[in-house]
């Protein structure tokens, strides 16, 4: 009986084909073959993702406008139809100055977001428009002046509502700026942001507008 052994194995070593196929990199081609579809997604998917980020800041916005609009719709059932002819207030303004005039000392954050000014019908007719500056102004209950100032995202709102513009019975606008101070980066973001509100809230109001400098007015009915 034979009796057969494995002969060993030796061990071979690598040809020079197989050590070029281990050693070799990327060649040119693939490189920038890669390179352009890298090109390609970023293209396509960085506006997409800035897009997300201002609809997410714009969401800050949209909560100030719809306290606002809770804040003037309370106003306008305690006191009366914003914009009636008699009887009831009929110019609601920005809070900027104390007093509700157009200069002097600039009202705190704390203080009222808006005040209003009564109608006078006597004073109307004696005098004109003019003598509404007379009539003292009195503050809208429910939100500070420096809730409209939404400082992470650059934006400020300024609302206000008046019979002398000729607008309806109970309708207001809100008009929404960068605020002031900002660099050019920071300004800019805050215009996208604002066109995302423009956007977001363009069916759910009166009418939307944007103007070339980047700001931008809401209409609301009440």
């Amino acid at each position: 009986m034979t009796i057969s052994y494995p002969r060993p194995r030796r061990n071979r070593s690598p040809t020079k084909s197989a050590l070029r196929a281990v050693h070799a990199g990327f060649t040119l081609l693939e490189m920038m073959i890669v390179l352009v579809i890298v090109g390609i997604l970023s293209t396509i998917a960085l506006p997409s993702y800035q897009a997300y980020v201002y609809r997410a800041k714009a969401v800050e916005v949209i909560a100030v406008l719809d306290k606002l609009h809770t804040v003037l719709s309370v106003h306008q059932n305690d006191v009366g139809k914003i914009g009636a002819p008699v009887g009831a207030p009929t110019c609601i303004f920005y809070n900027e100055y104390i007093g509700g005039g157009g200069h002097g000392t600039l009202a705190p954050p704390e203080a009222a977001a808006m005040v209003y000014r009564p109608y006078v019908l006597g004073a109307m007719v004696a005098t004109g428009t003019a003598n509404l500056q007379t009539v003292p102004v009195v503050d809208v209950a429910g939100m500070r002046k420096g809730e409209l100032t939404v400082s992470k995202v650059g934006v400020k709102i300024f609302p206000g509502s008046c019979i002398g513009k000729g607008w309806p019975v109970g309708q207001y606008s809100a008009q929404l700026a960068p605020i002031s101070g900002l660099s050019p980066g920071e300004r800019e973001s805050a215009k996208q942001v604002i066109r995302a509100v423009h956007h977001i809230m363009q069916g759910q109001v009166v009418k939307a507008t944007l103007s070339s400098a980047g700001s931008g007015s809401l209409y609301f009915q009440l």
